[in-house]
């Protein structure tokens, strides 16, 4: 069953596929293919969340996981939620390149989702700094 688990997990957290297509050297600084530019959006989400999961672990290490303090418990469901609200945003972009849809975006559609997954994230991080500077 752990066999399964992981990839499920890699496709849910990459919905597109489009881990597969960025196995090759890009300069982003450069960049102006849509195939590069969807890599380069791809490759800037990833080092926002690598960042966000080294300031959650601040977060976390500022309240201890005791009986008395709810505090912790609160932040975990506070980031739960906000993973859950950044996705449902960041997925209309998914939504709106649809046919059906009257704003189709075309291929940029991808862009256009992993830069606003990276601004969502780099905006959860500078939070999330304010309250371990707080504590």
């Amino acid at each position: 069953m752990i066999r399964f688990t992981i990839p499920v997990l890699l496709l849910l957290a990459f919905p597109f596929g489009l881990t597969a297509q960025c196995d090759y050297a890009i300069r982003c600084d450069t960049a102006y293919v849509t195939r590069d530019l969807e890599c380069c959006a791809l490759w800037n989400y990833e080092a926002a969340d690598r960042e966000l999961n080294r300031v959650w672990q601040k977060v976390l290490a500022k309240f201890p996981p005791d009986a008395e303090c709810h505090l912790r418990q609160h932040m975990i469901t506070a980031q739960r939620a906000w993973i859950t609200m950044r996705d449902e945003m960041c997925s209309l972009y998914e939504r709106s390149d649809n046919a059906e849809c009257a704003n189709t975006q075309g291929r940029e559609t991808m862009i256009e989702y992993w830069s606003a997954m990276t601004l969502l994230t780099r905006n959860r991080i500078v939070e999330l700094q304010e309250w371990v500077n707080r504590f």
